[in-house]
């Protein structure tokens, strides 16, 4: 149906943000008619994060994730880090690296990651 923005809201979402690059990177007279279906369903970002803030490969600094405040307190740049991710397609966050240890999946930290995604996040560590 060429009336058809998206299938769910998330493809709303994806759509605006297609839009945006091809208005950004196209000459004006480029045709605006098109279609995307992913063929993966998830589409990652992985991060090498510890989950004492420390970074594997950490180059930049410290981890943007704040283990410690969740889930009481939302950091603004975690849902810019949501858009960001999505507007170029990604739809999940790995949430640390692979030498994590046990503590990743005791129930207190199940928690934290569960509240981070019933609140609309991309994921997240």
């Amino acid at each position: 149906d060429p009336d058809q923005v998206g299938n769910r809201d998330v493809g709303v979402l994806y759509g605006v943000f297609a839009l945006l690059r091809h208005v950004q990177t196209q000459p004006p007279a480029a045709p605006l008619n098109r279609q995307s279906v992913p063929k993966i369903q998830r589409r990652l970002l992985n991060h090498w994060d510890n989950l004492d803030g420390t970074i594997e490969r950490g180059y930049a600094g410290r981890s943007l994730w704040q283990w410690s405040d969740l889930p009481g307190k939302i950091d603004p740049r975690y849902r810019d880090y949501a858009r960001a991710c999505a507007s170029i397609g990604l739809n999940g966050t790995v949430l640390t690296n692979v030498n994590a240890n046990g503590w990743r999946a005791s129930a207190g930290c199940v928690v934290r990651s569960t509240s981070r995604q019933s609140r609309g996040s991309s994921g997240g560590k």
